[in-house]
């Protein structure tokens, strides 16, 4: 069997370590209605105007700069960065300028916000959790107060 040959340093990632204490603060836990009401704070009734940062590269796009691209934009919107959809797209740890090639449901998961979805009967789906990235302007954080409720 032949041997791999070892990966200089030249070669890995120049991300930063994230320790997984970070990880585990960072993270948000929020029931859909909680998460399209932060919205709706902060951006207005029109999700196409919602906007969230890409966590491996910090690009800020619109649902409507994803929609752009069809039902593919659709299903990637606050889960996967908009530079799967165009190109050129750097790569996500790179430390370049996105968009960036990141994906939500890759090996690296670093979406923070944890959305509680209800059981969809129409679309055969149980509840399930869906990890989505932060809001662009004023992102939920732990022990964070609602925007709203702020003095």
């Amino acid at each position: 069997m032949p041997q791999r040959k070892p990966v200089t340093d030249s070669k890995r990632a120049t991300a930063p370590a994230v320790s997984a204490a970070t990880l585990r603060d960072t993270v948000f836990r929020i029931s859909r209605a909680e998460f399209f009401n932060q919205a709706e704070i902060r951006y207005g009734p029109d999700s196409q105007q919602w906007k969230f940062r890409c966590p491996a590269c910090g690009h800020v796009a619109t649902v409507a700069d994803y929609m752009k691209f069809g039902d593919a934009g659709a299903r990637m919107a606050a889960f996967s960065c908009i530079g799967r959809l165009e190109t050129p797209a750097t790569d996500a740890f790179s430390g370049k300028k996105g968009p960036c090639n990141y994906a939500g449901g890759g090996l690296f998961q670093l979406n923070p916000i944890y959305v509680e979805y209800p059981a969809d009967p129409r679309l055969s789906l149980g509840p399930r959790t869906v990890r989505h990235f932060g809001f662009a302007d004023d992102p939920l954080a732990v022990g964070s107060v609602p925007k709203e409720l702020k003095a």
